[in-house]
């Protein structure tokens, strides 16, 4: 995968637990469009997406909390 953002959706399905079949549900697309993208060749993910999909993997923050992203 040479995209970042790809990288980063990865790492947080990895993290958080989420099936790419919930990724694609959560994104209006298919199980398979989720694949091509975080397959070997890494299709490059829609730019019409890409919001979408910081909103989701974007850290969290607790009321009282701030939210701190190292990467």
């Amino acid at each position: 995968m040479s995209n970042e953002l790809n990288e980063r959706l990865q790492q947080w399905l990895t993290e958080s637990g989420t099936s790419r079949v919930t990724l694609a549900e959560h994104l209006h697309v298919g199980k398979r469009t989720v694949d091509s993208w975080l397959g070997p060749k890494g299709r490059p993910i829609p730019y019409a997406k890409h919001a979408a999909i910081e909103s989701l993997i974007a850290p969290k923050s607790l009321p009282g909390h701030i939210a701190v992203n190292f990467h």
